[in-house]
């Protein structure tokens, strides 16, 4: 392999780590966004289910609008 083929390639190798990093940016921006449009808030909550985090007077509501929660949000 001559020395203007190694060069070639860590050129491209620098340019996709670049690009990895960049993408990985851009990911972790837009999780951000999509938290901040849904209201945030959003937290790690050990060991409790969805329904669990629900306050009864929120679930009283569903379960008076919508008769499909009869059973679930026990």
């Amino acid at each position: 392999m001559d020395f203007n083929t190694v060069v070639t390639n860590l050129s491209v190798l620098q340019t996709q780590q670049d690009l990895l990093a960049s993408t990985r940016g851009v990911v972790a921006t837009n999780l951000v966004e999509v938290y901040r449009a849904l209201g945030g808030g959003w937290q790690i909550r050990a060991g409790r289910t969805a329904d669990e985090l629900i306050p009864q007077a929120t679930k009283d509501e569903m379960r008076n609008r919508i008769k499909y929660w009869d059973g679930v949000l026990d």
